[in-house]
């Protein structure tokens, strides 16, 4: 907890061992002390560089107290996604009267698993095509070639995509033909042979 730099007032030390120790630049509480004088950029460097506070303005006149580092909900969460932004379009969506604090926290640790696992897939595919940048069109196949996501996004367009390449079964060939036409291949280059 952030405490600030002045001395504190123990009623159980003596004014002796208090004097000593602001002497000594340490607090009866075991901080560094903060002057205005030569040793007041050493003492904010070792606070700063066990990383408890971050580094103080200095103005003109002197020197001010250290201020605890600030960190966002996504860091305290160990996200990327944004939780405040996603709480605030919650709370403009209104998909409830409350939103919880901890609802967008949530949220976002679920989108972002979601959206590290599309990316794993997409990633795949553009392997397998041999490029190094991940288009829409591999997101689309990832999409597609997954029967989960397939699911989640089944009504879902993505624009620059295109279509999962596929032939409806009545569409195709009977095999008959197929058959027929590998006949035709058979025999066509020996009348071919026969012609010269």
């Amino acid at each position: 907890m952030y405490q600030p730099h002045h001395t504190v007032r123990n009623d159980r030390e003596t004014e002796t061992e208090r004097q000593q120790s602001t002497i000594a630049g340490v607090h009866a509480m075991g901080e560094p002390i903060v002057r205005a004088g030569g040793d007041a950029h050493a003492s904010i460097a070792a606070t700063a560089a066990r990383g408890e506070y971050k580094r103080a303005n200095v103005r003109a006149g002197g020197q001010h107290a250290m201020a605890p580092t600030r960190r966002t909900r996504s860091q305290r969460a160990g996200l990327t996604l944004p939780v405040s932004r996603v709480q605030r379009r919650l709370r403009a969506a209104r998909v409830a009267p409350r939103v919880s604090v901890v609802a967008p926290v949530y949220a976002c640790g679920a989108l972002e698993y979601l959206v590290a696992e599309l990316l794993e897939l997409a990633g795949n595919v553009a392997h397998a095509n041999k490029k190094k940048r991940i288009n829409p069109r591999h997101l689309l196949l990832a999409a597609r070639n997954d029967a989960e996501f397939s699911r989640l996004l089944a009504r879902v367009t993505i624009p620059s995509a295109g279509v999962v390449p596929a032939i409806h079964p009545n569409l195709a060939r009977p095999k008959a033909a197929i058959l027929k036409a590998r006949l035709w291949q058979d025999v066509l280059p020996s009348a071919a042979e026969d012609a010269n």
